[in-house]
């Protein structure tokens, strides 16, 4: 009896480890390092998150005139690579698009490695579409899926996921960019994965709430409850949360339901806040290893 209660207890621990410190190394230092349980744990997010696996071009094309995803340009603290898109040249430039989150971590993240070390880093992929995946698979045996179980679909299909080049970079920055997604695992706010593979790169999924978990802020009682309407955290607040952030809604029609593109549109049609920062419409505030997830 006591040892079944012990062995219950240890499941329990193990189910809420934080990322970082579920993959460690053998001396329990955190790593990097792929599995198939991180790719199903970058699938678990975007499942939270209900973000749409694109299926194709013309839904790409929705997603950015529509400004869920938004474009990645070249600055002086990262470029793109000239193979980004590679697989569908007549489309290539569709692809230098990621979710507007995606956008604040690299102007947040490769622009602070840019200024401590002076290294310009390269993205070498941004959002794929389910199609644009399935030529990965012809081409790479190791390339993540493009359909079938959702636990081993490539989180690229989401516009969350950005891969950045290792080549080429000093021992300096690359070592600082480790640590840092380390870092940001452990807060939540990323799932990094560090590939040696065909490609060798830093492959990070960006969380929709990564504004947020990246910058923690010192909890604060909540303030006192006093009606409804009128609390800063009332039933009003909470509904304009649940609308913004494209949650259920029980009146929502299946066509719209959240996970799925009409879901997305829906969601941005509909939310008090759709104006984003850039003018466009956004739905929600929303160790090496074999290459496995390309």
């Amino acid at each position: 009896m006591a040892m079944r209660m012990s062995a219950s207890l240890l499941v329990l621990g193990l189910t809420f480890l934080s990322p970082s410190s579920a993959r460690a190394d053998a001396r329990g230092s955190p790593t990097l390092r792929g599995s198939p349980a991180a790719l199903a744990g970058e699938n678990a997010m975007a499942d939270r998150h209900r973000l749409s696996r694109i299926r194709d071009v013309d839904e790409l094309r929705r997603f950015i005139d529509s400004g869920l995803l938004v474009p990645i340009a070249p600055t002086d603290a990262y470029d793109l690579d000239e193979t980004l898109g590679e697989a569908d040249p007549d489309n290539a430039a569709l692809y230098a698009h990621a979710r507007p989150w995606v956008r604040t971590f690299l102007d947040e993240t490769l622009v602070e490695g840019h200024r401590l070390h002076g290294d310009r880093f390269t993205l070498t992929s941004l959002v794929r579409t389910v199609a644009y995946q399935r030529l990965l698979r012809r081409r790479y045996a190791a390339a993540a899926g493009a359909v079938g179980a959702r636990s081993r679909m490539s989180s690229h299909l989401t516009g969350s996921t950005v891969d950045i080049k290792i080549m080429g970079l000093s021992p300096e920055a690359e070592s600082w960019l480790r640590s840092r997604f380390v870092e940001l695992e452990r807060l939540g706010a990323v799932r990094a994965t560090e590939e040696r593979g065909s490609s060798v790169c830093f492959h990070v999924m960006v969380s929709p709430d990564y504004a947020r978990l990246a910058h923690p802020s010192p909890v604060a009682p909540p303030p006192a409850l006093t009606s409804g309407r009128s609390s800063p955290r009332g039933p009003a607040f909470l509904f304009l949360e649940i609308r913004e952030r494209g949650m259920s809604d029980p009146g929502q029609s299946a066509a719209a339901k959240p996970g799925s593109a009409a879901g997305e549109f829906a969601a941005a049609a509909s939310s008090p806040c759709a104006a984003g920062a850039h003018g466009r419409v956004s739905a929600g505030h929303p160790e090496r290893y074999p290459q496995l997830f390309i």
